[in-house]
């Protein structure tokens, strides 16, 4: 599974549900049937969204200590994006108690999918030293998977850290490289951020 968007890690489920209702007919007591057949039958997908509908309060009253236990259910049937709302979940005490080591062996478990997100947040926990020394090289290495798995907030993060030597020698060849790819994905920052780099030093 690919992610695409420029404010890594982080998805305004409210406006995104609202969005999608006014342009689909929604009905969330049929939603919440289907979804709930699917857990029946053990689909890790059917699991973690209604988890997501828990955790909002779509169509149900908003519970996070459900959403956490459908999240992990999820998580443990292999859905990466699941294990990453469960590292979310546990790394803002949303409906569990905030433990930052377990957030991250969450996101670890979404990285094992390929899941941008995932990578991104696993990098910021290594870069920042929430739970685990801090290691700059390590987030970077996380940063870089999440860039290549779609994620431009990443494309423009690993750019930044190899402009700034941070977690690897200085290198303006690659800052150029990877802030290229997060502006050709949309980020106007990055698009500033290279063209400074461009610009002759007087």
């Amino acid at each position: 599974m690919h992610w695409s968007g420029e404010v890594s890690g982080w998805v305004d489920w409210g406006n995104a549900w609202d969005t999608f209702r006014k342009a689909v007919n929604i009905d969330p007591e049929k939603a919440l049937t289907l979804l709930r057949k699917g857990c029946d039958k053990g689909d890790a997908a059917c699991y973690h969204y209604l988890g997501i509908m828990y955790a909002n309060g779509w169509g149900v009253a908003r519970d996070q200590a459900k959403a956490v236990e459908l999240y992990q259910k999820a998580c443990d049937g292999g859905n990466a994006p699941a294990c990453y709302s469960l590292g979310q979940a546990l790394r803002l005490g949303q409906g569990v108690p905030k433990d930052d080591a377990k957030a991250l062996v969450a996101y670890q478990k979404s990285c094992d999918g390929n899941y941008a997100p995932g990578y991104y947040k696993a990098a910021y926990m290594y870069e920042n030293g929430f739970s685990v020394p801090t290691n700059a090289a390590r987030a970077l290495q996380l940063y870089e998977k999440s860039c290549a798995y779609g994620d431009a907030g990443a494309c423009h993060k690993v750019g930044t850290m190899y402009l700034n030597g941070q977690g690897a020698a200085k290198d303006e060849a690659k800052a150029a490289e990877f802030l290229k790819k997060a502006a050709d994905a949309g980020s106007q920052q990055a698009r500033r951020d290279l063209q400074a780099l461009k610009k002759p030093s007087k």
